[in-house]
């Protein structure tokens, strides 16, 4: 908690400092594109695609001597894979099998209790809300301009097990990072490729039953987005 509230005032600082570095008109700029899901993500969502978008502004103060910064806000999207077959491992007196979900749910209360459930396996929708702060590096190879970018974010996460529906009620803003490589195409469009690592469930709690990726859970994802500056 305490290094999430630092994490808050540091980006709300820079969010707020940003027009006295301008040396002019704000670069804002909006953000669209796709998603690939990594990691815990890709276990949660069983699924592979997603998409985002973000909006923010960017600047060169002259005494930074090339270097840029961007602050930004936005949203992911990370679909669930519904046609995913749940699946619990338990222990019934006979050792460790694999059920199905909806076998489990067919079980009368005593029969659930009589049982030791090992680990669990769904698939989940993840939405997010996310805001951030890049330090911004351009470069040259050869003829051509690039920009590498790294930095701090928060990420809310808002999570539905999907097949069946259930919401999960962990909200809480937690800390991530992203890094990645810009193409400038024009003078106001720009590509970039970036992997955004982020927590959801940060430990393993011992009232929940254990779930690859889902819990203990730290999504990650790739972006391949195209910016607009204005």
């Amino acid at each position: 908690m305490k290094r999430t509230a630092i994490m808050i005032a540091g980006l709300a600082l820079a969010a707020a400092a940003t027009p006295l570095f301008a040396e002019g008109p704000l670069n804002l700029y909006v953000k669209g594109g796709l998603v690939s899901s990594q990691g815990d993500a890709r276990d949660m969502t069983n699924n592979g695609h997603g998409y985002t978008l973000e909006f923010g502004y960017t600047g060169a103060p002259e005494s930074w001597k090339g270097l840029q910064y961007r602050v930004y806000a936005g949203m992911v999207t990370m679909p669930g894979d519904a046609g995913f077959k749940p699946w619990l491992r338990v222990d019934q007196g006979n050792g460790s099998e694999v059920i199905p979900y909806s076998e489990y749910q067919a079980m009368s209360a005593s029969q659930q209790s009589s049982m030791t459930v090992f680990e669990q396996k769904f698939s989940y929708d993840l939405r997010g809300n996310f805001f951030g702060f890049d330090m911004i590096h351009p470069f040259t190879v050869g003829s051509q301009s690039f920009t590498a970018f790294l930095g701090p974010s928060l990420h809310q996460w808002f999570v539905t097990r999907v097949n069946p529906n259930a919401t999960q009620g962990d909200r809480n803003w937690r800390a991530g990072w992203r890094l990645g490589l810009g193409y400038p195409v024009t003078k106001d469009v720009d590509l970039n490729l970036a992997y955004v690592f982020t927590e959801w469930r940060s430990k393993n709690s011992a009232t929940m039953t254990y779930e690859k990726g889902g819990n203990p859970s730290r999504p990650a994802y790739l972006t391949l987005t195209a910016s607009y500056h204005f």
